[in-house]
C-alpha cells in the first residue's frame, strides 16, 4: 500500500495495484484523487492503462445529480439525489417515477443532463470537465444561486484546469505543454 501526496497532503492510497478486472483500487483522501489519478496512472502504469481509467471516470465520475442517482422520500417526493431535499420534480403518488425522472420538460432535469453545455466560470473550459462534470451542482446552487456556476470547493489552479501533457496524451483536455 502506498500513499500519493501533493502539496504535503495525502491524495489517495493505492490499496491494490489492480483488481481482477484490471482496474486500480484507491481510497480517496479528498476528491482531488480523481483528477490526479489519471496522471498517476499514466506515469506509473502507462498511457494505455491511464486511458482505460480516464474512460471509466468519464462514464462514472462527477456529480450524479439528475442522472444516475435519485431519492424518493417517505411521502413519495422524488429528489435529484439524497442531498437535494429542497427540490422535487414530482411525487410518485401523482405520477410514476419513470414519468417524473424522464420528464425532459423539467428545465432543471434537462439542464443537469446537458450540464457540460451550461457550466459557467472556471468549469466551462476546464480540461477535467468530462470526468468532474463541474463538481457539486448543489454546492454551486447554494453558493451562487445557480446550479451551473462553478463548484466553490474546486481546488484546481488555473494551470491544473488547463490540463497537462499526460492528460492530452490520454485523450482528455488540452495542454499547452503537450509533446
Amino acid at each position: 500500500m502506498s500513499s500519493i501526496t501533493d502539496r504535503g497532503e495525502d491524495l489517495f492510497t493505492i490499496e491494490r495495484e489492480m483488481n481482477a478486472h484490471g482496474a486500480v483500487t484507491v481510497r480517496s483522501t479528498a476528491t482531488k484523487a480523481t483528477f490526479h489519478l489519471v496522471e498517476y496512472a499514466d506515469r506509473e502504469m502507462g498511457t494505455d492503462r491511464a486511458r482505460l481509467i480516464y474512460r471509466y471516470l468519464q462514464r462514472n465520475g462527477g456529480d450524479p445529480t439528475g442522472e444516475r442517482v435519485a431519492d424518493v422520500d417517505p411521502v413519495g417526493n422524488v429528489h435529484l439525489t439524497q442531498f437535494w431535499q429542497g427540490y422535487s420534480p414530482g411525487n410518485v403518488r401523482d405520477r410514476s417515477f419513470g414519468a417524473i425522472w424522464s420528464d425532459e420538460s423539467n428545465p432543471l432535469l434537462a439542464g443537469l443532463r446537458e450540464r457540460e453545455e451550461r457550466l459557467s466560470g472556471r468549469c466551462a473550459d476546464c480540461a477535467y470537465q468530462s470526468i468532474c462534470r463541474g463538481g457539486s451542482r448543489l454546492r454551486a446552487l447554494a453558493a451562487h444561486d445557480d446550479p451551473f456556476a462553478p463548484d466553490p470547493k474546486c481546488y484546481l489552479t488555473e494551470a491544473e484546469r488547463a490540463g497537462n501533457a499526460a492528460l492530452s496524451r490520454i485523450g482528455g483536455g488540452s495542454a499547452a505543454d503537450a509533446d
